[in-house]
Order: C-alpha cells, then sequence, then structure tokens
C-alpha cells in the first residue's frame, strides 16, 4: 500500500457493515468520516431478521440496548413453508438465542448515532460521484451534498460499504474503462413492504417457497409485520406492470402467505430492486479501496444471515486495518485471506440450497425430506453460518 500508515479512513455507506465498522475504527483511535448516499432515518429493502448471533456484536458495541428500547421484536423459531404447505422449523435457540426484528430505519440510525457520539465525521444525502485515482491508490472521492455542491474527501484507505450497488469499485471500473459485468437484465428480482394487522405470530418468521423464488415475513417494531421476497426477473415480468400486482400474484403462489397477508394494511411505501446475484465479488485493483459487507459478498437472504455476514466482515477488516496500521502493505492480502477462509464455505452452502429455493419442485421435495430429519435441518442452517 505504499509508505506511511493508516490514519484517515473514509468510509462510502452507512448501513450495518459501514456504521458498525466505523464505530470499531473510531474506538481505536482512527480519524474516520462515514459517507452515506441517503438521509436517516430512511426505509431500505431489506428482510429485516438480525440472527441471534448479531446480539453478541451489539453488545460489544454498546448498541443492544438501544435496539431494544428502539422496539426491536425477538424472534424465536423460523418455519419454511412449501407450496403444497409442508413446514419445517428451526428454533433461534441452536443459533444462542432470540433472533431480532428492527427496521433498517431504526437499526442502521443507532449505528450512525454510535459512530457520531464517538467522533465520526458523518455526511448523510451525501452521493458519492467521483473518484481520483494515481500511481494504484485512491487519493480521494469527490461527494456532492443534498444542495448539489460538491467536494473531495481525502483519505490513507477507503472502504466500499455501499452494500450490492458496490458504488466506490463502479467508480473505479468506469473511470479505468473497464467492463462492470453487470448485466443488463439481473437475474433477480426483490420487492419489500411492511403491514399492519399480519397474521403471524409474533415470536415467529416465515419463508415460504414460491414459483422460481422465495420470501419471507417476520415482525419488526411497533407490531409491523416485513415482507420481503426475491424472484426470477423473467418470471417476476411475467407477474405484472407494478411492485403492487407482482407482489400480489406472488403471494397467492403460497397458501400460507396468502393466508398470513390477508387483510394486512400496506404502511408507506413498496420497495424493489433488481438484483445482480450472489456470492464474492472480485477484489479491484488499487491496493487501498476495500470492501466490506454486501459490497464484497452477498449471501442470499433465505439463510437468514445476511446481516451476521455484514457484521462479521466489519469486524473481521477492522482487525486487519488495526493490526496492519503502520504496515499497510499486508493489509489487503491478509484481509483477502481471513475473508475467504471465514466466509467462502457458508457461500458455498448457500449456493447448493439455492437450487431449491429457486426451484418450487425442488422446494417442496427439501422441505418434506427435512420435516422428517430435524437434525439435518439444523446442521444446514448451521452451515450458513460457518
Amino acid at each position: 500500500m505504499g509508505s506511511g500508515s493508516i490514519e484517515r479512513v473514509v468510509i462510502a455507506g452507512a448501513g450495518p457493515a459501514g456504521g458498525t465498522l466505523a464505530i470499531r475504527l473510531a474506538r481505536s483511535g482512527f480519524e474516520v468520516m462515514l459517507v452515506e448516499r441517503e438521509s436517516f432515518p430512511r426505509h431500505k429493502l431489506c428482510g429485516e431478521f438480525i440472527s441471534p448471533e448479531c446480539r453478541s456484536h451489539f453488545a460489544d458495541l454498546e448498541v443492544e440496548s438501544e435496539m431494544l428500547l428502539a422496539g426491536a421484536n425477538q424472534v424465536r423459531e423460523t418455519r419454511f413453508y412449501s407450496r403444497s404447505g409442508r413446514s419445517v422449523s428451526i428454533k433461534s435457540s441452536i443459533f444462542g438465542g432470540p433472533a431480532l426484528g428492527l427496521s433498517r430505519a431504526r437499526m442502521d440510525h443507532i449505528l450512525l448515532e454510535k459512530a457520531r457520539s464517538l467522533g465520526v465525521k458523518v455526511m448523510t444525502a451525501a452521493m458519492v460521484t467521483g473518484l481520483e485515482a494515481e500511481g494504484g491508490r485512491c487519493r480521494s472521492l469527490t461527494v456532492r451534498s443534498g444542495d448539489q455542491v460538491e467536494q473531495k474527501i481525502s483519505g490513507d484507505l477507503f472502504v466500499d460499504a455501499t452494500g450490492r450497488a458496490a458504488a466506490l469499485s463502479k467508480l473505479y471500473t468506469r473511470r479505468a474503462g473497464k467492463k462492470t459485468g453487470v448485466s443488463r437484465t439481473p437475474p433477480y428480482f426483490a420487492l419489500k413492504a411492511h403491514f399492519a394487522n399480519a397474521n403471524i405470530n409474533p415470536s415467529d418468521c416465515e419463508m415460504y417457497a414460491f414459483s422460481n423464488g422465495y420470501g419471507g415475513i417476520n415482525t419488526v417494531e411497533d407490531g409491523l409485520a416485513n415482507f420481503c421476497c426475491i424472484v426470477r426477473s423473467n418470471k417476476a415480468r411475467r407477474q405484472g406492470t407494478g411492485a403492487e400486482e407482482m407482489a400480489t400474484t406472488i403471494i397467492r403462489q403460497n397458501p400460507r402467505a396468502k393466508e398470513a397477508l390477508d387483510g394486512a394494511e400496506l404502511v408507506g411505501d413498496r420497495l424493489a430492486v433488481s438484483i445482480q446475484g450472489f456470492g464474492c465479488r472480485p477484489l479491484d485493483d488499487l491496493e487501498n479501496l476495500i470492501a466490506v459487507g454486501d459490497s464484497a459478498a452477498f449471501i442470499d437472504p433465505f439463510t437468514g444471515s445476511g446481516m451476521l455476514m455484514a457484521i462479521e466482515s466489519s469486524a473481521l477488516l477492522a482487525r486487519c486495518i488495526s493490526g496492519n496500521r503502520y504496515d499497510p502493505e499486508t493489509l489487503r492480502p491478509q484481509y483477502r485471506q481471513e475473508h475467504r477462509r471465514a466466509f467462502s464455505r457458508r457461500l458455498r452452502a448457500a449456493s447448493l440450497l439455492r437450487y431449491a429455493a429457486d426451484r418450487s419442485a425442488a422446494a417442496s421435495a427439501l422441505i418434506a425430506a427435512l420435516s422428517f430429519a430435524p437434525g439435518i435441518n439444523r446442521a444446514l442452517a448451521r452451515s450458513t453460518r460457518a
């Protein structure tokens, strides 16, 4: 990474990976700037299921009590439903205790305010519009605020925590004249919405098999239920022209999903995004630009471990940065090696399970088989976390 030590770290993206990384680095004495495109709090497309293992991270970051006070709902069981109505369940206790259901609007805002209280410089409603590179290193980012004023932000290390968008990586790729590898027709399409008066047990998370996709619902704060689904894009286009029509058609494919949401009232807007795919992203050529969270690797949401992986990857990166502060050239290879060791196995397990999740008949067969073998379903669940 060249001469000199790492003092100034610029993080783009204030989701769970960026927010927790900012907190950890600030506590280790780094000068940190956190740049976020949106104004907080904000609605975010996400399953809003916080795996039980996340709670030890929240306790370490001294934000767990704030999450609970914000109305986080405790989830004690996840049940998977096939389109035929057969189901299989997994207790949250096998992962250490209850999971949490909390909106990203509240969770991310709590992390942002904790970072701010530790001296992190925070810019919200600020979009990264440019990246200046020289000699194989990122020198600065150009950031445009809500009033359209642009400024350059320099640093020793830049972290892409912008989620699936991988905004910094894409900026560099375009600047270098390379192909982004982005499909004009992304293979997956996701929808999310909050509902009042859903017919579900607040202590349960329910997962549903659909035709060429899956979805889930769990209770978050204020008694609202968060429904989120992912289906193949070519299938989604046949199911309606708008988000509401698509969602209605998709939900009706699974009897239990239809029962859970019949009569429920939509609260706020539906959100919809396209998804390019899952798995690890390749590293960029710049030696001081590093990705974390979904920008580095995106695991299938049906595993319920997406939030956990984002937070774990931020903890891993924070350790690597702190340990290589005065020897920054070793940071990048160490992080790459430790990231692969920590997450490659669970990503492979998720990719195998995706085969069933993408195919209704396979999903039904798997749920039927697992209903007779509780030990195997626990082992499969654990395989997506280690």
